[in-house]
C-alpha cells in the first residue's frame, strides 16, 4: 500500500515539530526554565496511568481510521495534542498507533528519531571540540554533560540510534499491552545485554564495570546535565531538567505521591520482596504462592500489565517506579531525561538502575539447574574453524579457499585463496551532520561524532557427523577475554539455522550486516547521511527501527586493540523457528517477530544464562558443537 501523503505531512508536523522554533535561549539555566509554555505535566510512557491512556487514545485512532480513514485519524492526534492534559500524550499515542495498526504502518513511517526529533540529539553533537562555530550559540555555550568520568562514556550512552533502539523496543512493547509469548523475559534480556555492551566500552576506557544503585537514599555521584536538549511534544518544546552530582532521591509528591513506590522505604522493600522471589524461586507474598519464572519475573519487575502483583502492593511497581524517582529526584519541573524511553539511556544512573534490576533477574537465574549439554546435535566445529574476513564473497570461493583439501588447514592469519584472514576487527569516530532547529525555527547543520566499525564477516567450517542431513542453530557471541568466566558479560551477536547435508562439510559465511541483533535492514554510515532521506534503508514501517544499531555491534575498544573471545555453539536447529522466508525487518534477537511468538525455544541467552558451578570456559573446552577463538578489536 502507497504512503499517506496527506496523512504523513501532519504526522510529521505533530511528531517533528519542523519550522517551530526552538524556543530556549543561551545560558539559561534549566533548573529555573518553564517545563513548556502551557505548563502542563509532561506525558511519561512509565507510569502505568499516563501510558493506559495513550492506549485508549490509540483504540480511539483505530477506530476512526476504520471508519474515516488514516488521514482522519491523524487529524485527531493533532487537535487532541492541543487539549490533553498531558503534554505529550496524544502524539505518543500516535507513535503507538503507527507501531501497532497494521495499515498505518504501510500508509505512514517514522523519521529516523535525529531526524524526527534533532533536537534530542545536540547533546552528543555539543561534545566536540572546535565545533563551536558552526553551532548556535545556545548549543554551543550549554552541552550536556555527564560528571567525570561518566562523561568518557557519552559518546556511547548519547549516540542518537542506540537511544532510537531503547524507544522503538517500548514501542513494540509498551508495559499496557504485553506482546508475544515472552514479554518479561525479553524486557530482561534485552536490558541485560545493553549492560553487558556498556560494560564492554566501560572496560576498554578503564573504568569498572557498572555498580549497581542499592541504597535509595544515598547520594547519587554520577549527575546528568541533558544541557539544550528539547522535546517536542506534539504541541511545544519541552526542555529537560538536570541532576548535579550529589543529588539525592525523595519520597514522591505531587502527580505520582500515589505511585506504589512513592516512599523509598517501600521501594526498598519491593527491590527486598523481588529479591526473596529471585531466591527462593517463589512469590511467597501472592495468595497463593506463585512459582518463578524468568518470564513472570520480568513482567512483575518492569511491571507490565501481565504483573503477577495485579494489586501492585505486593512487589510494587519496581523498574517503573524507579525511573519516575530518578526523573522527578527533587518533585520539580522540568523532569530529567528518565522520564523519556528515548532520552533515558544518556543518563549513567539508567545503567546503574539497571543493573539493580538485573541483578534481581540474575539471582534468580543463579538458583537454575546448571545445563549439562548432554544432548547435542552430531556436528562438530572446532576452535580452528572460527575466521574473520573483512571482504564479502561468495559461497563458493569460500568453500573452495576453507573447505575440500584445506579442511584440516589451520590458517591463522594467512591468506586462504582470495581472503585475507584478519585477528583483528577495527572501528573508528566518524562524524555526520544532522539537522536541527534553532531558537529562530531555522534549520541549523549539526556535526555528531559516533561510532563505527568497518564491516566484516564470519566464516566457519561445521561439519555434519551424521549421515542424514540436519538442521543446525549457530549461536555466536563475544566477550572482553578477562571477562569471560562472567557469564552476564557475554553478547549477542548472531544466531541463525543453517541446513547441513549428510556427512557435508560445510563452509558457512555469515555477513555481520545479517546479524539477528541488529535492526534490518542495516543502516550503515553510507546510510546515515541528512540528505538521503528517505532511502531503502530507512524507509521502513515502524516496527522495523526496533534493533541494535549496526553501528555499534562491535564495542570500540582501545587504540592499542584489546583482546576479545568469540563463541561459537551448534544446537538443534529446530531450537529457532524463523519464517519461510526471512523478511523480518526487526531485531530477532532482541524484539522478536512481529505477530508472532519469540522465534527462540531456548531461553534468552542460552547457553549463558544458568550458572557453570565447574567454570566456564572449562565447561565449554573439549566439546564437539562449541569452539572459541581469540581476535583483537582495535580502535583506530
Amino acid at each position: 500500500m502507497p504512503r499517506n501523503s496527506a496523512a504523513q505531512s501532519v504526522a510529521d508536523e505533530i511528531l517533528t515539530g519542523h519550522s517551530q522554533p526552538a524556543r530556549r535561549e543561551a545560558n539559561v539555566s534549566l533548573a529555573a526554565a518553564e517545563p513548556g509554555d502551557s505548563g502542563r505535566r509532561i506525558f511519561v510512557p512509565f507510569d502505568n496511568e499516563d501510558l493506559e491512556l495513550a492506549m485508549k487514545l490509540m483504540n480511539e485512532l483505530i477506530a476512526i481510521a476504520e471508519r474515516d480513514g488514516i488521514t482522519a485519524a491523524v487529524e485527531e492526534v493533532r487537535r487532541r495534542a492541543q487539549t490533553e492534559e498531558l503534554n505529550g500524550l496524544a502524539q505518543y499515542a500516535l507513535k503507538l498507533f503507527m507501531t501497532h495498526y497494521p495499515p498505518a504502518r504501510e500508509q505512514l513511517r517514522f523519521l529516523p528519531l535525529e531526524k524526527r526529533q534533532p533536537n534530542l540529539v545536540l547533546g552528543a553533537a555539543a561534545q566536540r571540540a572546535g565545533t563551536a562555530a558552526s553551532l548556535t550559540a545556545s548549543i554551543a555555550t550549554y552541552p550536556s554533560s555527564a560528571t567525570p568520568p561518566e562523561d568518557e562514556v557519552s559518546f556511547w550512552r548519547e549516540d542518537p540510534l542506540l537511544n532510537e533502539h531503547h524507544e522503538h523496543w517500548h514501542l513494540v512493547y509498551p508495559t499496557a499491552r504485553p506482546l508475544g509469548n515472552r514479554h518479561g523475559e525479553l524486557f530482561s534480556y534485552m536490558h541485560e545485554q545493553m549492560i553487558a555492551r556498556y560494560d564492554a566500552e566501560r572496560l576498554a576506557l578503564g573504568l569498572a564495570r557498572v555498580e549497581p544503585y542499592t541504597v535509595y537514599t544515598s547520594a547519587i555521584p554520577q549527575g546528568y546535565d541533558p544541557g539544550q536538549l528539547m522535546l517536542w511534544t506534539g504541541a511545544e518544546w519541552y526542555t529537560y531538567g538536570p541532576r548535579p552530582a550529589g543529588a539525592h532521591l525523595s519520597d514522591l509528591t505531587g502527580p505520582f505521591i500515589s505511585r506504589p513506590g512513592a516512599k523509598l522505604s517501600v521501594q526498598t522493600g519491593f527491590r527486598d520482596a523481588l529479591t526473596a522471589a529471585a531466591t527462593t524461586n517463589q512469590y511467597s507474598l501472592l495468595t497463593p504462592p506463585l512459582k518463578v519464572t524468568i518470564d513472570n519475573l520480568g513482567d512483575t519487575e518492569e511491571a507490565n500489565a501481565g504483573s503477577l502483583d495485579v494489586s501492585k502492593t505486593k512487589y510494587g511497581n519496581f523498574h517503573n517506579d524507579g525511573h519516575i524517582h530518578f526523573m522527578a529526584f527533587d518533585n520539580k519541573q522540568p523532569y530529567g531525561v528518565m522520564a523519556d524511553t528515548a532520552t533515558a539511556v544518556r543518563d549513567p544512573i539508567f545503567f546503574r538502575w539497571h543493573k539493580q534490576v538485573d541483578d534481581i533477574f540474575h539471582t534468580y537465574q543463579q538458583t537454575l539447574v546448571p545445563y549439562d549439554f548432554a544432548q547435542a546435535p552430531k556436528a562438530r566445529i572446532r576452535p580452528g574453524d572460527i575466521f574473520l574476513v573483512t571482504a564479502a564473497s561468495s559461497a563458493a570461493e569460500a568453500t573452495a579457499a576453507f573447505g575440500g583439501d584445506h579442511w584440516d588447514r589451520d590458517f591463522a592469519s594467512e591468506q586462504a585463496g582470495s581472503y585475507a584472514l584478519t585477528d583483528e576487527l577495527t572501528t573508528e569516530m566518524l562524524t555526520r551532520e544532522i539537522d536541527a532547529v534553532d531558537a529562530d525555527g531555522n534549520p541549523v547543520k549539526v556535526p555528531i561524532d559516533y561510532l563505527s566499525h568497518d564491516d566484516f564477516s564470519y566464516i566457519l567450517r561445521v561439519e555434519n557427523l551424521e549421515a542424514v542431513s540436519q538442521a543446525v542453530a549457530i549461536r555466536i557471541f563475544l566477550a572482553p577475554e578477562d571477562q569471560v568466566e562472567h557469564r552476564e558479560m557475554w553478547i549477542e551477536m548472531d544466531k541463525f539455522v543453517y541446513t547441513l547435508a549428510a556427512h557435508e562439510r560445510a563452509v558457512i559465511t555469515r555477513l555481520a550486516e545479517e546479524s539477528s541483533v541488529i535492526r534490518k535492514p542495516a543502516l550503515k554510515p553510507a546510510n546515515l547521511n541528512a540528505q538521503d532521506e528517505p532511502d531503502q534503508q530507512t524507509d521502513q514501517a515502524a516496527w522495523c527501527d526496533c534493533g541494535w544499531p549496526y553501528t555499534l555491534l562491535l564495542p570500540r575498544s582501545t587504540k592499542e586493540g584489546a583482546p576479545y573471545r568469540l563463541f561459537v555453539m551448534l544446537c538443534f536447529g529446530d531450537e529457532i523457528t524463523l519464517p519461510p522466508v526471512n523478511g523480518c525487518c526487526s531485531s530477532i534477537s532482541y524484539c522478536g517477530l512481529e505477530g508472532k511468538d519469540y522465534p527462540d525455544k531456548m531461553e534468552m541467552g542460552y547457553p549463558f544464562n544458568r550458572p557453570f558451578p565447574n567454570g566456564l570456559m572449562a565447561t565449554i573446552e573439549g566439546r564437539p558443537n562449541m569452539a572459541t577463538r581469540k581476535l583483537t578489536i582495535r580502535w583506530k
